[in-house]
């Protein structure tokens, strides 16, 4: 049979078949996608995880935190880092380097005795004023007005000064003034020098960035600060020459730093690792220079060599984790479409071999061993994959592109097409080998003494997996689903389904009598009598009949639509859920949008007072203070406690999603607030936190105790009368409605009374099992060793009361327009690497797991959208089938008088049974892993609050539109199997 005609016409015998053409090359086509998405998946989450990541930094974050590379000199000769300029600017990736050098003698040579400051002075006229250095200041700086310069000569050495101080000093470019440098007010020493041009200032007396550029906010943060309070000087700009000559002449000391930013263009994971490389060599460059001239020490150490600070590598490693959560989170799911696809493959081919069932006994009768005919099978199905590998192959390359926000890198377009041919290939063999074991089937039902083949028993070795499945999910921890625990949703959805298709089988077989004699007779012949059978009762005796005798392709097919429904809406539901959960626990971990650790409530408000009253903290509308306090509940619960402003916090902090444990933890805030203002006194002098009170040299109301004198402080522990109100966030452990306790610190005891619990709330640590919420008006002036909001505030220098573990700016406004607002940190390790303590919602969002999930979640769509055609697939295989198999009964139907369109309507209800039957049975196997999504889906156990299921409306909706479309198909194929065969071919036996 090598060289017949069947060899001849197999190549394209299959591709001339239609729309049943269309099934097998559209099943190796999905095997194909499967197969290359894995592989693209992974390399374009390396690039996506990169840009998320990068994308994930504030504005005005510290080079600690941001994609930038900042060499910080010592103080002294600015040459000292021009050596480094050339390898930095060599750096793949980066921007040009810019450098920068601000005025530094005071806090490197100041003491609290000992003040260096720096003025602008005309004609005995001085203004607060400290030099600073950048590279061609007319270039960076919003110019108002300049020195004329004639074409092709340099602009004339001097300073920059800004518009404020020029029309306070009556300056205008080309004058003259001195740079003064003042010890102690006592001893002055000037330098001369030019003004070059007049600049524009913003309020916060920061140079305004021209158009499209952040030069200066981003280095609003180590300009130099007022030496004597928490003002902001004058910035004098100059080039570096210019400037360094005269900090020399005035006894000032300049440090350097330079800045070189990331590339505007995206890098990938690659380009990324190259530059972090090149860094590292930059460090040890670096740390091999000969150290600068130090001028002076910070504590007991000298400041020698430069220093490479960058947040380069941390953020290359943060986004590698990213990708290795993400792949590990998708390689059961990838696992499970590349042995979808091949279980797609295998249905059709047992269906082709079952549609050629008398072709093979006509073969096995002449002769033909089953391997030949594997082998033919071969020769047909070959064209047909080649062309799904075609079609998968660039498929999949588009979906990944489109779905995980960046293109696979070129290195893995040869692996993921290899990966395709492997996975295509087997399904050519798995073809071979079904063909071959139905030409065996075949011919053993062609022997005298055959024997009935016996079913595989699927059905229960698919329950007891499920619930194997079930009870090791059970076993793990919260959180910590993994390999085939997140196989769950699909075990226990195909349970279901194959359960209820029996049981559907056994109900139309048990509802499917054998029609009376005659039925045909009386469906055409008119009666008077009442035992008339209309077309409508023998179609539906006719459809329970093809249910109940379907056999296991139908089984089949109500399984794979259930498992697919089930699985469908466990991804949207799913998806929805972690968005909402991630969000929760982004805003629990930061506690605002912006997040900045102050060393004293008076940054703030410098008019706090330091003596008399307490009064609440000032702040710009969008910000609101919140003190830090921890201790001990109960004896040993530690529990982190968050003292807010009640009238504040709610408009600043961030609360979530809609309806969720932090959006009904705002709800709590108006009980807290009740409790709050009871708590206060009566008497508005005594000094409790948010009592709005005169000064203390106004007369206090009748009947209350008169104002300390200047200089007289209260001691306000145990002044306030009464526990302070709170609300208990996480576990309540004896912390019922209405119960006092003490919460004890190292300083003394605080009185507390619970007037109400929350699951979780902005910014309280995740980490501690218990929290509290507090009220600053009743719960500050109650702290053993006084309110903090009292700190005395000698030099701008002073810290927060030790009861407390630190104060906080939550703020709604950018990070940078925050950090503008706040004083410099006169410290040397903040002006060498501009570290602010922060925290944003961005890099609560940006934390490895929250990213991977959001990385992973598209692919899990495609996967639901990918199980979901192959339930389709495989409905259309079966009605294609169904028609098939039903031609000649339904010739006879519409002879006797059901007509050609009754029969086609049998065919589509039958199919609107399957279609609902596994839509409800994947409902209801979805329904019954409810309990379970917590385990399945809880992103980041560690934080708190824990994953919530809720109602998803939408996921129903898509369903429904999924089994609409499925209907849709199932008609479509009913419509082709039934058009064009006539009455003698289907009476003459065609199969």
């Amino acid at each position: 049979m090598t060289g017949g005609p069947l060899w001849a016409r197999a190549p394209l015998r299959l591709l001339r078949e239609g729309p049943w053409a269309v099934l097998v090359v559209a099943a190796f086509a999905v095997s194909a996608a499967a197969a290359a998405s894995d592989v693209l998946t992974v390399s374009a989450w390396r690039t996506a995880s990169v840009a998320r990541t990068l994308d994930a930094v504030a504005e005005g974050a510290g080079p600690l935190a941001s994609p930038t590379v900042r060499v910080s000199g010592s103080p002294g000769p600015g040459r000292v880092l021009e050596g480094l300029r050339e390898q930095v600017d060599a750096v793949p990736g980066l921007e040009p380097a810019s450098l920068l050098g601000v005025s530094f003698a005071d806090e490197l040579l100041g003491t609290r005795l000992v003040r260096y400051e720096g003025f602008a002075e005309v004609d005995g006229r001085r203004r607060t004023a400290r030099l600073t250095a950048v590279d061609e200041p007319g270039d960076v700086l919003q110019v108002v007005a300049s020195a004329p310069v004639a074409e092709g000569e340099e602009r004339p050495a001097g300073v920059w000064v800004p518009a404020d101080l020029a029309e306070e000093l009556s300056l205008e470019p080309g004058d003259e003034m001195q740079v003064v440098t003042s010890v102690s007010r006592r001893q002055d020493t000037a330098a001369t020098t030019t003004v070059a041009g007049v600049y524009e200032v913003d309020a916060g007396a920061v140079p305004v960035d021209l158009p499209g550029s952040r030069f200066w906010q981003d280095r609003a943060g180590r300009l130099p600060g007022d030496t004597g309070g928490l003002a902001q000087p004058s910035v004098l700009v100059g080039d570096p020459s210019t400037t360094e000559a005269l900090a020399d002449a005035i006894g000032d000391v300049l440090i350097w730093s330079l800045d070189a930013g990331l590339d505007p263009v995206r890098p990938d994971r690659d380009a990324l690792g190259s530059t972090v490389s090149a860094v590292q060599r930059l460090r040890t460059a670096a740390a091999a220079l000969p150290p600068g001239e130090s001028v002076g020490t910070v504590g007991s150490g000298a400041i020698l060599s430069p220093v490479v600070v960058t947040g380069l590598p941390g953020l290359l490693a943060r986004a590698d984790d990213i990708t290795l959560r993400a792949a590990a989170e998708a390689r059961t799911p990838a696992v499970g479409s590349i042995l979808l696809g091949l279980a797609l493959v295998l249905a059709v081919s047992t269906l082709t071999a079952s549609r050629r069932a008398r072709e093979l006994e006509l073969l096995a009768g002449l002769g033909v061993r089953p391997p030949a005919v594997g082998a033919l099978g071969v020769a047909e199905v070959l064209p047909a994959a080649l062309l799904g590998l075609l079609l998968g192959g660039p498929g999949a390359w588009l979906a990944v592109r489109a779905l995980a926000g960046a293109s696979p890198g070129e290195a893995s377009l040869g692996l993921a097409a290899g990966q395709a041919a492997v996975v295509v290939g087997a399904g050519v063999l798995l073809h071979a080998v079904v063909m071959a074991v139905a030409a065996a089937g075949a011919a053993r039902r062609g022997a005298r003494h055959s024997r009935p083949q016996r079913s595989l028993p699927w059905r229960p070795v698919l329950v007891a997996a499920a619930v194997a499945a079930v009870a090791g999910l059970l076993a793990a921890p919260v959180g910590e689903a993994r390999g085939l625990d997140l196989s769950v949703p699909v075990l226990v959805s195909a349970a279901v389904g194959a359960v209820g298709a029996s049981l559907l089988r056994l109900v139309a077989a048990g509802r499917a009598p054998r029609p009376p004699r005659g039925t045909a007779r009386r469906v055409v012949e008119p009666s008077s009598g009442s035992s008339r059978l209309g077309p409508g009762t023998v179609g539906a005796l006719v459809v329970r009949r093809r249910l109940a005798a379907g056999g296991a392709e139908r089984l089949l097919v109500v399984t794979a639509l259930a498992t697919a429904f089930g699985l469908a809406a466990h991804v949207l539901v799913g998806a929805e859920l972690v968005a909402r959960s991630v969000e929760d626990k982004a805003a629990v971990l930061a506690g605002a949008p912006v997040v900045v650790e102050l060393d004293q409530a008076g940054q703030v408000d410098p008019d706090l007072p330091g003596e008399g009253y307490a009064r609440d903290v000032r702040t710009t509308e969008g910000d609101s203070v919140v003190f830090r306090d921890s201790g001990r509940l109960l004896g040993d619960r530690v529990v982190d406690v968050a003292v807010v402003d009640l009238a504040t916090v709610e408009a600043v902090a961030s609360w979530g999603s809609p309806g969720g444990p932090l959006d009904r933890a705002r709800g709590q805030l108006g009980v807290l607030a009740e409790a709050d203002a009871a708590a206060r006194p009566e008497c508005p002098s005594l000094p409790l936190g948010g009592n709005a009170l005169p000064s203390p040299d106004e007369p206090p109301p009748p009947a209350c105790p008169p104002a300390p004198a200047e200089g007289e402080g209260v001691p306000l522990g145990g002044i306030a009368p009464g526990p302070a109100p709170v609300l208990v966030v996480g576990e309540r452990a004896g912390l019922r409605d209405g119960a006092l306790v003490r919460l004890a610190s190292p300083t003394g005891d605080v009185p507390l009374r619970v007037v109400g619990s929350v699951e979780a709330f902005p910014g309280v640590d995740p980490d501690l099992r218990t929290g509290i919420v507090a009220a600053t008006g009743s719960y500050l002036p109650r702290l053993p060793n006084g309110d903090p909001r009292l700190t005395t505030l000698t030099d701008g220098r002073g810290e927060v009361s030790k009861d407390l573990d630190g104060v906080e700016l939550w703020s709604v406004r950018p990070l940078a327009a925050v950090a503008a607002d706040l004083p410099a940190v006169e410290s040397t390790a903040a002006a060498l690497s501009d570290e602010r303590r922060t925290r944003t919602a961005g890099e609560s969002l940006g934390r490895p797991a929250f990213v991977a999930v959001a990385l992973v979640e598209p692919y899990l769509r495609v996967l639901a959208g990918l199980v979901l055609l192959v339930a389709l697939l495989a409905l259309c295989l079966s009605v294609d089938r169904a028609t098939a198999r039903a031609r000649a009964g339904d010739l006879v139907l519409a002879r006797v008088g059901l007509g050609r369109g009754g029969t086609r309507r049998l065919l589509v209800v039958e199919s609107v049974v399957l279609v609902v039957a596994g839509l409800a049975l994947g409902a209801l196997g979805w329904l019954l892993t409810v309990p379970l999504l917590p385990r399945l889906l809880e992103p980041e156990p560690s934080v708190r609050p824990l994953l919530d299921p809720v109602a998803v409306p939408q996921a129903g909706a898509v369903l429904v539109a999924a089994a609409m479309l499925a209907l849709l198909a199932a008609v479509l194929v009913v419509r082709a199997g039934t058009r064009s065969t006539s009455e003698e071919e289907v009476l003459r036996g065609q199969d």
